[in-house]
């Protein structure tokens, strides 16, 4: 099934909720694993069980303060965790679930929780446990995620997490992958954990591929580039040829140029016009919209693309109208604007 953004931007955030409380657990018995187990892949050592005050806060009355069950009786535990309409309950039930998980037992347990229905509701519980995996055996939970799903969300964050933990690992194993399009989109996945420890080179690495899939993420590669170099990724972008990664590139460094200063995101973008698209212009939009709404609504008049322009002004002006409306509906009514955009915010089509 395909998950939208909002979907992924709720399981990012119950993720980043419980991001530090995975980062502390030991994962049951890792210490006991098989030696033969790279030590790259293992979780740093930590202790084998959590303070009462470093852990979430409970009900005393949890029927799972007991030891988590092995076997089939621990999946049904997993079941009953899930199924918990507690929403703190359930999440710290699952932590302690996963905590006590050895390596070989988490493909049970996520083909068990898949097995309950992946519903928008549970997306950030799946990334939890799929992140726990990542942390101590990446190369089975990645095996997995090829073999039993098919939309791209769980390879995703098991290859967010592993290039976290382990930059060099997570890109030999994408770079070891013999289907392209597979590679190209395993790329994509890994490229903006990558970059924020070397966007230079992540960038190359990216660049060394072709296809949309790259392609989208090198906006990201280049504006943490430029936030950290500015003049080195604007000398990168000016040797691309001109096509679709030029245009990714000047995207990110424009982003990242608007957020510190939005006049002179606006010059780097008039300083290089054949290679600024619409999804740049409303990119750069959007971001100076965050400190002055004026200068981003002004913007998507560079727009060329008639229907997308009017799609870009209703979502940006329906935000502004709903934020500040006296301000919006003055500055719509003193500016010339698609009919339609006048017409829906009740002002006179002339300016």
């Amino acid at each position: 099934m395909k998950f939208t953004a909002t979907t992924i931007s709720v399981a990012v955030l119950i993720i980043g909720t419980a991001g530090f409380f995975l980062g502390r657990l030991s994962i049951g018995s890792l210490a006991g694993a098989d030696a033969s187990c790279s030590p790259r892949l293992s979780s740093p050592p930590g202790p084998a069980d959590l303070a009462p005050s470093k852990r979430l806060a409970r009900q005393e009355d949890s029927p799972y303060a007991a030891a988590v069950p092995k076997g089939e009786d621990g999946l049904k535990h997993l079941e009953a965790v899930i199924r918990d309409k507690d929403s703190l309950d359930r999440t710290h039930d699952l932590l302690a679930y996963i905590e006590q998980l050895s390596p070989e037992e988490f493909e049970g347990a996520v083909g068990r929780f898949r097995s309950l229905g992946l519903t928008k509701d549970r997306m950030g519980e799946f990334a939890m446990l799929l992140t726990a995996w990542a942390k101590v055996d990446p190369a089975a939970a990645l095996a997995y995620t090829q073999a039993h799903t098919h939309d791209p969300f769980a390879t995703k964050v098991v290859l967010s997490t592993w290039g976290a933990k382990d930059p060099a690992a997570a890109r030999s194993w994408v770079d070891s992958l013999p289907n392209s399009s597979f590679r190209s989109a395993a790329k994509a996945s890994l490229a903006s954990q990558l970059a924020k420890g070397d966007p230079q080179g992540t960038a190359a690495w990216l660049l060394a591929d072709s296809g949309d899939k790259v392609n989208s993420k090198l906006d990201n590669v280049f504006h943490t580039w430029a936030k950290q170099d500015q003049a080195g990724a604007l000398a990168a972008y000016n040797a691309l040829p001109a096509g679709p990664a030029r245009d990714s590139a000047l995207r990110g460094i424009a982003d990242a140029t608007t957020a510190k200063d939005p006049p002179a995101g606006a010059a780097l973008l008039e300083a290089h016009p054949t290679d600024v698209s619409d999804k740049t212009i409303k990119a750069y939009a959007w971001e100076a919209y965050k400190t002055d709404p004026a200068l981003g609504a002004s913007a998507l008049a560079g727009m060329s693309d008639p229907k997308k322009q009017t799609k870009a002004y209703k979502k940006m002006l329906d935000t502004w109208v709903a934020e500040a409306p006296t301000l919006a509906k003055s500055w719509i009514q003193t500016n010339q604007l698609p009919p339609p955009i006048k017409q829906r915010f009740g002002v006179d089509a002339a300016p």
